[in-house]
Formats: C-alpha cells, sequence, structure tokens
C-alpha cells in the first residue's frame, strides 16, 4: 500500500488548548504522524510525497477571506507588538457578510470556532501541505494509481494545521481498502 506523506506538517506545532478551563497541550502535534508512520514501517509501505497543486484545491473548499487570512495571519498578528506565541481568538464577531473584520484580531475570532485551534507562524505553511497530501491520494486513486483487490486505497497522512481552524481543511484521511 502507498502512503502519501510529507514533513512539512512538521511547521504546525500548537501549544495551546483549552479544555474545561485548562490550559493543556492540543493532541494535533507532529508527534501523532511519528506514530503513523511506525504502524506504515511496520507494514511495509511505500512513502509517496505530495504533489504541490497550489492553490487550486484549497480554492475549492475554502473561502477567498479565509486562505487571504490564513495566508498573512501570522505577519499582522506579529505586527501587533504585544501579541501571544500563537494566535488564539478571545472576541467571535457576529458572522453575517456585512460584518466581515478589517483587523486581525476579528478576523481571526471569525474563521476560528473556539479557543482550540491555535495559529503559530508554520501554520499555513502545514495547512498547505496537507492539502498537497489530500490532493495527491485522491489524484492517485482517479488515476488508478492506489487500487487495493480492484478498489480505491489511499492512506495519505497530515497533520492538519489548521484542522482546528477549519474542519474542512484535510485531515489525516482514513484508509478505504482493507
Amino acid at each position: 500500500m502507498k502512503a502519501v506523506y510529507t514533513e512539512r506538517h512538521r511547521s504546525h506545532d500548537p501549544q495551546f488548548f483549552l479544555v474545561r478551563g485548562v490550559v493543556r497541550r492540543t493532541t494535533e502535534q507532529p508527534e501523532r504522524a511519528d506514530r503513523l508512520l511506525a504502524g506504515l514501517a511496520a507494514g511495509q509501505h511505500r512513502l509517496i510525497e505530495p504533489i504541490a497543486f497550489g492553490q487550486g484545491p484549497r480554492a475549492r473548499v475554502h473561502s477567498p477571506e479565509y486562505l487571504s487570512f490564513l495566508e498573512g495571519a501570522w505577519e499582522a498578528w506579529s505586527a501587533l507588538g504585544d501579541a501571544g506565541p500563537e494566535m488564539i481568538a478571545n472576541v467571535h464577531p457576529v458572522r453575517t457578510a456585512a460584518t466581515y473584520p478589517t483587523h486581525i484580531v476579528g478576523r481571526l475570532g471569525w474563521h476560528t470556532a473556539d479557543t482550540g485551534c491555535p495559529i503559530g507562524p508554520g501554520t499555513f505553511a502545514a495547512a498547505c501541505a496537507a492539502t498537497d497530501v489530500a490532493a495527491t491520494a485522491a489524484q492517485m486513486v482517479l488515476d488508478g494509481d492506489m487500487r487495493c483487490a480492484g478498489r480505491p486505497a489511499i492512506m495519505p497522512i497530515a497533520i492538519s494545521p489548521a484542522a482546528s481552524a477549519s474542519s474542512t481543511t484535510a485531515r489525516s484521511l482514513p484508509r478505504i481498502c482493507g
């Protein structure tokens, strides 16, 4: 079986996660992929590097506002001067089209559902990598390159950077055949 994988997911390594009022480390860690890789190695699966698909697959899933926000969020956040080491929303504006925030703090709250989706300096790069992993696996299925007993078989591995920031970002996808 082939598995689509990239090390680029490691650029997202969130430290903050709020659970019932207690700050904890989130489960969305690079070490999660290490455990999956150990299983792939034990099963003698072949790792495939993802294809860089560019903005296309992301634009099919996310709004232009979200993509623009995520691409420039860290730079805008860092420019505040008194911001923390990760982007965590403390306000969540009412979401109507006429009220899209102009300030980074408002846009952060607009695009994140809760405090469980910290964004760091490497989040956008990791989000792009996760999309490329999912798109590569999908392309391989369409091309007939990922088959098991005549059925599609995929096992893309990605730590979803903004998995917390967006429920539609590519996550570790399940193995289909098996």
